[in-house]
C-alpha cells in the first residue's frame, strides 16, 4: 500500500518498498506465518464472526493465521482488523 498514490503523497516507489520489506524478512524477530491444520476451522469462524466478505476476507485470513500462530497483539492502522474479537488488536 505504500506504493499507492491515492493513499500516500508521494507513494513510495517499488525499489523502496522492496528494499523496505527485504530489511523485515531479514530481522531475526520476523516470522513468516503459513497456514497450518487449525487455519480452515479459523478463518471460516473469523469470516462468520465478522460478516467478512469483499476485501475483509483477506482481513479473516490475517485474523486466522495469527490466532493459529499464537500471536499474542497485532499492532496495526487497519481498523477493520478490530472485528475480529478473538484476536488482540492495538490500534495505533
Amino acid at each position: 500500500m505504500v506504493t499507492h498514490p491515492a493513499i500516500f503523497d508521494p507513494p513510495s516507489t517499488v525499489a523502496e518498498a522492496c528494499k523496505a520489506i527485504a530489511v523485515l524478512l531479514d530481522s531475526t524477530s520476523c516470522r513468516i506465518l503459513l497456514p497450518g491444520e487449525e487455519f480452515t476451522g479459523l478463518f471460516l469462524d473469523a469470516m462468520r464472526e465478522a460478516d467478512a466478505g469483499g476485501n475483509r476476507a483477506f482481513d479473516a485470513q490475517i485474523a486466522a493465521l495469527c490466532l493459529e500462530a499464537g500471536v499474542r497483539e497485532l499492532i496495526t492502522d487497519d481498523r477493520d482488523l478490530l472485528r475480529f474479537k478473538k484476536l488482540r488488536v492495538r490500534h495505533i
